[in-house]
């Protein structure tokens, strides 16, 4: 759905008025290294010091711009004009014809997809054109492990950031070299479902009962812009595990109740010790 509403304005809006994309944008990424569990891997990463600028050229006729709106992916999106923003746009006339410049001052992945600009003018004609900003697959970091339990079903999910989407994606089964430090060989992941997502294929990886997979799994992600990996790490907890807590809180209450039953009952004693006490004392004040 989300790829989807990428391509929706290209078809879905009638154009009175004339407009086109000028100019769209890539996104500048780099490589970084990522690490889990002292493994490394390549990431692909955004240069947000880079800044973006989407092109859109409209036959104004120089008739007087009543409004400019823009969407995001389908979403309506508030821009202003001014410079002082992360996002802004610029206007200037070319005789007949009007140059408006979208600037993305630090982009991140998340403003790939499509841009779109609507001008209405004084005429009451909507001039609407459609500009992209595009990436090389970029995945959604994953902190932390992917905790499952035995007998039940678990997945894990590539989740892509960008646009276009990826061409391809492959899962691989991480194995640890024990004998050369950080080094690791992929394999192929057993008795998995691979279920597309959003429209893009092999997107999630998933088992009926995660009990025997515990480990490390690579998802890659590729297009012809680039390629990016995400590295996840399943930890399965067994049912002694599960029981283990139980048991302990349980053996905590019976050791606090035989701890307040003994008090009480050397309480109960004192209480009685004294009371004698303070009756022998008064009957050897009476007497004497």
């Amino acid at each position: 759905m989300f790829f989807l509403t990428l391509f929706l304005p290209l078809f879905l809006h009638s154009v009175a008025g004339e407009a086109h994309c000028a100019q769209s944008g890539t996104l500048t990424t780099y490589i970084e290294r990522s690490q889990m569990r002292g493994m490394t891997y390549n990431k692909t990463a955004v240069n947000r010091t880079k800044a973006i600028q989407l092109m859109y050229d409209v036959v104004a006729d120089n008739l007087e711009v009543e409004s400019i709106s823009w969407k995001h992916n389908g979403e309506p999106i508030s821009i202003e004009g001014s410079v002082n923003k992360e996002i802004y746009y610029l206007t200037a006339r070319h005789e007949l014809n009007m140059m408006i410049t979208l600037h993305i001052q630090m982009p991140n992945a998340r403003v790939t997809g499509n841009w779109t600009m609507s001008v209405h003018t004084a005429d009451s004609a909507e001039h609407v054109a459609v500009c992209f900003v595009q990436s090389p697959p970029i995945i959604r970091s994953h902190l932390g492990a992917v905790r499952g339990k035995e007998g039940k079903p678990l997945s894990l999910t590539c989740s892509l950031e960008t646009y276009p989407p990826p061409q391809t994606i492959t899962w691989a089964k991480v194995t640890p070299d024990e004998s050369v430090g950080n080094e690791y060989t992929l394999g192929p992941v057993p008795n998995a479902t691979l279920i597309s997502v959003d429209g893009v294929a092999n997107a999630r990886l998933q088992w009926t009962d995660a009990t025997a997979f515990s480990g490390f799994y690579m998802c890659t992600a590729e297009s012809s812009l680039g390629v990016d990996n995400q590295m996840f790490e399943v930890r399965i907890k067994g049912m002694k595990a599960v029981l283990w807590p139980c048991i302990g809180i349980i053996l905590e209450l019976f050791v606090l109740g035989i701890s307040i039953f003994f008090y009480e009952r050397a309480q109960t004693k004192r209480r009685k010790e004294e009371a004698s006490k303070n009756l022998l004392d008064r009957s050897k004040v009476a007497s004497s």
